[in-house]
């Protein structure tokens, strides 16, 4: 079984690529927190880049295992 624990910008770049790669996805609240700030960035790019993100998640829900904290 494939695992990863990708940071927030390589989720937000590359979180079709690492869904369809990996089983196992490990995301942390932080990950997720800076995420839903970059919602909200003056960055049009990272705002788009945030909400992809957003949608990946939400499409494999099924293949994540939360973390809470940084650790």
């Amino acid at each position: 079984m494939k695992k990863c624990f990708p940071d927030t910008n390589v989720l937000m770049q590359f979180g079709k690529e690492i869904f369809n790669q990996y089983d196992k996805v490990y995301l942390s609240g932080i990950v997720l927190q800076e995420i839903d700030k970059h919602k909200y960035s003056a960055d049009d790019g990272r705002r788009f880049q945030a909400r992809e993100a957003t949608r990946v998640i939400e499409d494999n829900e099924d293949k994540i295992i939360y973390k809470s904290g940084e650790g």
